[in-house]
């Protein structure tokens, strides 16, 4: 199996790769980015299975606790790769999730494809972040009132 990707759009040029080059603006050179089996069982040797069924990254990681790798003179965070390898590029304006909230994680079961808005949600939904429940210092009818420009300061 062979997936040609474009490396600086990351879509799919697997069908036209001329076509999606000249459309780009480049053509040939680091410009795709081909992945085989090999590279994906090379990209495995530095991961580890956890008992929890994560597949963590083992090599570098970078601030925000993501993994981290150089693919074809490109920086690529390890579950993003390992999403494009294994279904395919990911669709412009969408990001790779993970399931297991573990961010070192690159097993392909535990990624989806989602928006920033489903990101946050599945983050409040988890309680994870600085969004926390019940630290509301006005009840809901406080806040409608507020809203509606009903609300009298009260000291």
């Amino acid at each position: 199996m062979r997936l040609t990707i474009c490396a600086d759009c990351i879509a799919d040029m697997s069908p036209r790769p001329l076509t999606h080059s000249v459309a780009c603006g480049k053509v040939g050179g680091s410009h795709t980015a081909e992945f085989s089996m090999e590279q994906l069982d090379k990209l495995l040797t530095k991961t580890v299975r956890t008992k929890t069924g994560c597949l963590e990254w083992r090599g570098r990681v970078n601030a925000q606790g993501y993994g981290m790798v150089i693919y074809n003179d490109r920086e690529w965070r390890v579950h993003r790769l390992m999403w494009t390898i294994t279904n395919g590029p990911v669709p412009q304006g969408l990001y790779v999730l993970h399931k297991c909230d573990n961010r070192i994680c690159c097993e392909p079961d535990h990624l989806f494809i989602g928006t920033q808005r489903d990101n946050i949600a599945d983050m409040i939904a988890k309680g994870r972040g600085r969004w926390r429940r019940n630290l509301a210092k006005m009840t809901d009818d406080e806040l409608f009132n507020l809203l509606e420009g009903k609300h009298t300061c009260q000291r």
